[in-house]
């Protein structure tokens, strides 16, 4: 994508109009708010007028459109404008969008990598719609991902700074913050975390989601470390966050945990770092998941596991099965944290509460 010009700027502001006024918001929200499969919604495509259909093909499912048709639905500034920035990319007679989709949320839109399927934003999307930054705060996005919970910060935010590794990423919120007028106060790092940061950067608010499979990568992958036990991102995370919030400053982060039948492995360790750094931490756990070999998640795991480092699935369902079995893996749990220094040396530094069905999924579903 091309670096953002004033005047695509200003075209880009206009996008939004034009998708709310044709109903594209609405064809969105038929298909669900935290969890739209993309597939539904390209069998019922049939139900939904033009010049929508073409727009809901083209930003929604990411699909090519005849060039025709997209410049019809498109005002010819706009169109153009997409263009340059390669965000619309034409070939063959056709537009599409090069991998992006544009989803709503909670009244902004948001440039994300093309999803398949069941849409892979369902915990970016269900952290996004709960953060609730104090107004005026300066805020941190760490493990920015696609941007979102960045962009709810940003609506009450006097400053936002979202760090994110990956750089594809990171031109998609750059795409996000002019989309909706917000890159004078919403910026975007590309690094590695709080390498990302200042020595004296300090924040109000921070707000983090952490992998969501914290399984040992080397299980799968040969060259990922031996003792790294899947949850090393959510460590740093923990780990260095005293020295980025302001004395009055708090945090909320989604993260998970693999566990047994009295609850997630990283409890206890919880428990232990909040007394180490001086923070007070309230640990919410809204759901659990089966992960005996029997079940359907640990078949997703082993598979998708596979065929993503090109191994044998059964050799990966093996090791899988020996390393829960060895720690007594039974669940995944999901954790919502949210966590601020503890300014009471009487009060307890950690409190973990359930709130899920023993037999449920993620809660969000």
């Amino acid at each position: 994508m091309a670096r953002l010009n004033e005047g695509d700027v200003a075209a880009l502001r206009f996008l939004p109009e034009v998708l709310r006024r044709a109903g594209y918001v609405d064809t969105f929200a038929v298909h669900g708010a935290l969890h739209v499969r993309f597939d539904r919604v390209e069998q019922h495509l049939g139900a939904v007028p033009e010049p929508l259909r073409t727009l809901v093909r083209l930003f929604m499912l990411g699909a090519p459109v005849a060039a025709a048709a997209a410049r019809t639905a498109l005002p010819t500034e706009l169109c153009a404008a997409l263009l340059r920035l390669g965000v619309l990319v034409e070939a063959d007679g056709q537009l599409s969008t090069a991998g992006l989709s544009l989803v709503p949320l909670l009244g902004q839109l948001a440039f994300v990598p093309r999803q398949t399927g069941t849409t892979l934003l369902e915990e970016e999307f269900v952290l996004a719609a709960r953060v609730t930054p104090p107004p005026g705060a300066r805020c941190l996005s760490l493990c920015a991902a696609h941007g979102l919970a960045a962009l709810r910060c940003a609506t009450l935010a006097s400053r936002v700074v979202a760090v994110e590794i990956n750089p594809i990423l990171v031109g998609c919120i750059e795409l996000t913050f002019a989309l909706n007028s917000l890159e004078d106060r919403a910026q975007v790092r590309e690094g590695d975390l709080y390498a990302a940061l200042a020595a004296d950067e300090r924040f109000d608010y921070a707000v983090a989601e952490t992998p969501v499979m914290p399984f040992p990568p080397a299980l799968v992958s040969p060259a990922a470390a031996a003792d790294d036990d899947g949850a090393a991102v959510f460590r740093r995370v923990l780990g260095e966050l005293p020295r980025v919030l302001a004395p009055d400053g708090w945090a909320q982060i989604l993260a998970s945990s693999v566990g047994d039948e009295t609850g997630p492995h990283l409890a206890a360790e919880l428990a232990r770092r909040a007394g180490e750094l001086g923070l007070r931490i309230v640990t919410t756990v809204p759901a659990r998941i089966p992960l005996d070999p029997r079940s359907e998640l640990f078949e997703l795991l082993a598979s998708g596991s596979a065929a993503a480092y090109n191994l044998d699935e059964g050799d990966v369902r093996e090791r899988l099965r020996t390393n829960f079995a060895t720690r007594n893996v039974k669940y995944l749990y999901s954790m919502v944290l949210t966590l601020h220094p503890a300014s009471d040396r009487h009060a307890p530094r950690s409190t973990r509460m359930a709130h899920f069905v023993p037999s449920g999924g993620f809660w969000f579903r």
